[in-house]
């Protein structure tokens, strides 16, 4: 049998979590959903070490569609959890290991899909409700730590 991280393993087959886009001008429906998101993976082009002052349209152009049935849907509530690195705008301090630390709402974060830049994060979903778009538990931005 192919190892998890063979070409052919699907993304929902690949162990670990998924790192998507979610791009203010993707939604239809920025205010009530569902979201509509991309998985991505990083460009094979993008450097091994990014730069920590990128600007969030510089760090999205750095990944790319992981996948022919990347881009999907999913519900965003009160109760996601969001832990945000840049788009919330608290900065440096709130990064660490390339992750975003600062917690803020559901709602805060489906605000600003309504005006923002994209946001690369790495999501979580609730176990599968049936039919429909699936419910995210869990938002964290990635985003390049800065230099000390």
């Amino acid at each position: 049998q192919p190892a998890p991280s063979s070409p052919s393993a699907s993304p929902e087959d690949r162990q670990g979590p998924r790192i998507v886009r979610f791009d203010p001008a993707d939604q239809e429906d920025p205010a009530e959903g569902p979201w509509v998101y991309t998985q991505v993976e990083r460009r094979p082009s993008a450097p091994e070490t990014p730069a920590a002052t990128l600007a969030p349209d510089a760090w999205s152009g750095q990944w790319q569609p992981a996948g022919e049935d990347a881009r999907q849907e999913a519900v965003i509530t009160e109760d996601t959890e969001v832990l945000c690195a840049r788009f919330c705008v608290p900065g440096p301090g709130y990064i660490e290991e390339d992750r975003g630390t600062f917690p803020m709402s559901g709602q805060e974060f489906i605000d600003y899909l309504a005006w923002g830049q994209p946001v690369i994060a790495e999501v979580e979903f609730a176990e599968d409700g049936g039919d429909g778009p699936r419910e995210l538990t869990r938002i964290v931005e990635v985003y390049p730590t800065p230099a000390d």
